[in-house]
């Protein structure tokens, strides 16, 4: 009988034990719904509502369960409706867990985020029953659970307890902080305002300045045109006075002269003919035979 020499036996981890391990961690919880977070935050009150104090988890518990006012329910109607779907959701993600994918947490989260979705779109959708006319005629809307839209924004998931913060409650704490910055906003609105206020009346003012500039200039134009009109008009008139003044002078002297030159001439004239005469006189006196 021939001897069968024994083959070493090899194990060979292909992934087995990292799947074991994502496996084991898949013993998620997750929560969707408004959280004990918002207990303490106050109601927002809509326009024309009283305040009665109430809390923000009183109003979704009041809503939820039907306690003085009619059931709507956006939690647990919800969840009945879309049982089968939601298991449906959650085993895609368990396969994806499996292939390595993605984590547990990562697939809680997404869950979370989406089934958040599907609440608030089922109150902003409105829930049965209808408003009362006369409510519809309050609220000045037809749509059950919105007049400020808080509850909506309280919806937020918790997975394994760790509770995502819900826009409500995120509010609720920063309150401070967001009233703080609203003062500031405001302030630098007020500033900007008033900056704005004084460009604008410097503006006006300038514009004031300048028409008024513009009116004097106009003003002291036309009067000092009047002034150069009789300063001109008294020139020219003093200028044709000393000109007949200076024409009649000369006119005066030119006489004057004339006269001069006529006299000059009237004796020379009376000078050359007693000369002439004289000449005449001796020349006829030489021709003259003498008498025997």
């Amino acid at each position: 009988m021939a001897a069968f020499k024994k083959a070493p036996i090899r194990d060979i981890d292909r992934g087995w034990k990292d799947l074991m391990r994502r496996l084991a961690t898949t013993n998620t919880e997750i929560t969707v719904g408004v959280h004990s977070q918002d207990g303490d935050v106050p109601k927002k009150l809509a326009e024309g509502e009283d305040d009665e104090g109430l809390t923000l988890l009183e109003v979704a518990a009041a809503h939820e369960f039907g306690i003085g006012v009619p059931r709507r329910s956006f939690i647990a109607d919800w969840q009945d409706e879309n049982r089968e779907r939601h298991k449906q959701q959650v085993a895609v993600m368990a396969k994806s867990i499996a292939a390595g994918k993605m984590t547990a947490k990562v697939a809680a989260e997404r869950l979370g985020n989406l089934w958040v979705g599907e609440v608030q779109k089922r109150i902003a959708a409105g829930i049965k029953p209808e408003l009362s006319e006369q409510r519809k005629k309050e609220k000045k809307s037809s749509v059950p659970l919105i007049d400020t839209g808080q509850l909506r924004s309280s919806i937020a998931y918790a997975v394994n307890g760790k509770l995502s913060p819900s826009k409500a409650y995120t509010e609720q704490v920063n309150a401070p902080a967001i009233a703080a910055a609203k003062a500031q906003k405001e302030a630098e609105r007020e500033r900007k305002k008033k900056v704005a206020a004084i460009k604008k009346a410097a503006k006006q003012s300038l514009r004031n300045a300048s028409t008024l500039l513009k009116k004097d200039l106009k003003k002291a134009s036309k009067s000092t045109a009047k002034g150069l009109k009789k300063a001109s008009k008294k020139a020219a008139k003093t200028i044709e006075r000393g000109a007949r003044k200076a024409a009649a002078a000369t006119a005066r002297n030119a006489k004057k002269v004339a006269k001069r030159l006529s006299r000059n001439a009237s004796r020379t004239a009376k000078k050359n003919s007693r000369v002439v005469k004289k000449k005449l006189k001796r020349t006829r006196a030489k021709k003259k035979p003498p008498q025997e």
